[in-house]
């Protein structure tokens, strides 16, 4: 296959609803284009939470930001695909922050917080190619908490 297989694929991530609710569900597809024959390891969507503010300390004022997946969502196991176009179709639920858990949930209710704080939300549809570039496709959406 060689490092240079992620060329043979193209992906496209098509969201339907770009605003929800928590708990609700963002649906939408993605497409795949595959040039050569082309083996993967996994087909994924993934959802990103970043949160930025304003911060002032005896070192001075900055901004800080952090990056962290909070929801994943996997459409294909390993698979070799043969030239042609693929589409796969998702609902992935937008997580509730009062529900998480762990360091995402200690993250979303900083944020929430956080009166400075700014939070923006990030969908990833990701074909993990191995020994090569992953191929991938993201949007902006927006998750509206109660």
């Amino acid at each position: 296959m060689g490092f240079f297989s992620f060329l043979n694929a193209k992906v496209k991530l098509f969201v339907d609803n770009p605003i929800v609710n928590e708990g609700a569900k963002f649906t939408g597809n993605i497409k795949l284009n595959v040039k050569k024959e082309l083996k993967t390891k996994d087909l994924s969507l993934e959802l990103y939470l970043t949160t930025s503010s304003y911060t002032m300390s005896s070192k001075g004022a900055g901004n800080r930001s952090s990056t962290v997946k909070v929801a994943e969502l996997l459409l294909a196991g390993e698979k070799e695909y043969l030239p042609g176009d693929y589409e796969f179709p998702f609902e992935l639920v937008a997580p509730n922050s009062n529900k998480m858990s762990g360091s995402v949930g200690k993250v979303l209710n900083f944020v929430s917080g956080a009166l400075t704080g700014r939070k923006s939300y990030t969908l990833k549809a990701r074909l993990n190619i191995p020994w090569a570039f992953d191929r991938t496709s993201s949007a902006k959406v927006q998750i509206n908490h109660s």
